[in-house]
C-alpha cells in the first residue's frame, strides 16, 4: 500500500538518524535519541499500535474464514515443538522466520480498521486483509502438511499412510474449491454474475454520457475509467462542490452513485449545491440501487464570484 511505502522511506531516513547519533552519545543528546526511537516506533506501526483490534481481525479472517488451515497449522506447529530433538538448523530457522513476518504483519495491519466492501460488518476474501496476509496463510500452509505427513506416520502399513494423506488433503482442497466457488459475496460464481451485471450497468452509463464528460462517483471508478474520467468523492465537501461547479462549467458533469430518494434531492438541491451554484437533476436509474445524476450550472454569478 501507498501508506506502507511511505513508512518505510520514512522509517530509513529515520534510522540514518538514529546510526548518525548513536557514534557518539552524550548526556544531552540522550533526549534527541529517544525521540528518535520512539519516532521509528510510531513508523513501523503506521497504522497504530492495537493488539485488541488485532485479536478481533486475527479471529475473523484467520481463525473463522481459514479455520481447517489455522488449527491444520497448530497441530504441524505442536508436532515440531514436541519432536524438537529433530529439528534441523534450517527448519528452526524457517519456524522463527515465519513467526516473526507473522507478528509484524498481523499488528501492522491487523491495528488498523478498513473495508474494502461498502458494507463495514461484512468479512469476506475480497477485504484487503487477506491479501496483506497472504504470506502468513502460505506459511501455515507448510505447516499444515508437515502436521499431515507426522500423522499419517502413526499408520504401520504404507498404504494406509498414503490413503491417509490423499484423504486429508483432498478435503481440504474440497473444502477451499467451495469456498473460493461459493464464498459470500464475493465467491468466483457469484462475482461473476455481477461481472455480467456490471457489464450492462457500464454499458447504460456510456451510453447516457457523452465522450468528454466527467462522472463524480464513490465506488465505480475502476468500472467507468478510462472510458470516462471519474472524480472519486461525494457532496459532503463545500469546496469540493465548488470544484465540481467549476468543472461543470468546461465539461458534461455527471454523479453515479447510489440513488437518492426525492425529499433527500430536493433538500440537496436546496442546501449545499444550491451554495456552490449547482443544481443536480436525474438522468437515468441505472439499476435498484444505483442512479446516474447530471450537475447543472444555476448560478454562474455566484461561482465566478467564488
Amino acid at each position: 500500500s501507498s501508506q506502507m511505502n511511505q513508512s518505510v522511506v520514512q522509517l530509513g531516513q529515520t534510522g540514518s538518524q538514529i546510526i548518525t547519533k548513536s557514534l557518539g552519545v552524550n548526556a544531552a543528546e540522550a533526549v534527541t535519541q529517544k525521540s528518535l526511537w520512539q519516532k521509528v516506533r510510531d513508523l513501523i506501526f503506521y497504522f497504530g499500535f492495537n493488539p485488541k483490534q488485532t485479536m478481533k481481525i486475527g479471529y475473523y479472517y484467520f481463525f473463522l474464514m481459514f479455520g481447517w488451515l489455522f488449527w491444520g497449522m497448530a497441530v504441524g506447529v505442536a508436532i515440531f515443538v514436541v519432536q524438537f530433538r529433530k529439528i534441523r538448523k534450517g527448519q528452526l530457522l524457517f519456524l522463527l522466520s515465519f513467526l516473526c513476518l507473522s507478528v509484524i504483519l498481523l499488528f501492522y495491519y491487523g491495528s488498523w480498521d478498513f473495508h474494502d466492501n461498502p458494507d463495514p460488518n461484512s468479512t469476506t476474501l475480497g477485504n484487503s486483509y487477506t491479501r496483506y496476509w497472504l504470506p502468513i496463510y502460505l506459511g501455515a500452509i507448510v505447516w499444515l502438511a508437515l502436521g499431515i505427513n507426522r500423522l499419517s506416520r502413526l499408520f504401520k502399513s504404507v498404504t494406509i499412510r498414503h490413503s491417509f494423506r490423499i484423504l486429508v488433503t483432498g478435503t481440504l482442497m474440497l473444502i477451499s474449491l467451495t469456498f473460493v466457488l461459493t464464498g459470500k459475496d464475493e465467491g468466483l460464481i457469484e462475482s461473476a454474475v455481477k461481472q455480467r451485471v456490471s457489464r450492462t450497468e457500464w454499458q447504460e452509463i456510456i451510453a447516457a454520457t457523452p465522450e468528454n464528460s466527467v462522472i463524480i462517483s464513490q465506488y465505480h471508478d475502476k468500472l467507468l475509467f478510462p472510458e470516462r474520467k471519474v472524480v472519486v468523492g461525494l457532496f459532503d465537501d463545500d469546496r469540493m462542490n465548488l470544484s465540481y461547479a467549476k468543472l461543470a462549467k468546461k465539461v458534461p458533469t455527471y454523479y453515479y452513485n447510489f440513488s437518492f430518494p426525492d425529499k433527500a434531492l430536493a433538500y440537496l438541491n436546496r442546501t449545499k449545491l444550491a451554495r456552490a451554484g449547482l443544481h443536480i437533476e436525474k438522468v437515468k436509474k441505472i439499476n435498484p440501487t444505483f442512479t446516474l445524476y447530471k450537475l447543472q450550472i444555476v448560478n454562474q454569478t455566484y461561482v465566478q464570484q467564488r
